[in-house]
């Protein structure tokens, strides 16, 4: 992989951390934590403790994928980035644009 793409990957790669950080931080601010001694009703409590297990679903997921992304970007610069782990070739440039973090071909993704 040339540097101009490597660049560019970076860049992807930093727009997307940043988003997703972004985006786990909004979902914390918006958690709300159910007091026991709270008095609402039984229909109220069960959503809101349906909300915050969806919401904290949601920030598990986030994080998994942030930390993907973080440990692509901090091996870019590995000689064995860009390469499928099946096959040994180099994953196409259009795949790591879509997703960075991929580790696997399309072709062997397809078989």
């Amino acid at each position: 992989m040339n540097q101009k793409s490597k660049d560019e990957l970076i860049s992807i790669l930093t727009k997307e951390i940043e988003s997703i950080q972004d985006n786990i931080d909004l979902l914390c601010l918006n958690i709300e934590i159910i007091e026991p001694s709270c008095s609402v009703g039984y229909d109220e409590r069960f959503e809101l403790l349906e909300s915050q297990a969806v919401t904290s679903k949601n920030i598990e997921i986030l994080t998994v994928r942030l930390h993907s992304l973080k440990h692509a970007l901090k091996n870019i610069d590995n000689k064995k980035f860009g390469i499928c782990n099946i096959c040994d070739e180099e994953i196409s440039f259009e795949r790591l644009k879509i997703s960075p973090d991929s580790k696997i071909c399309v072709e062997c993704l397809d078989d």
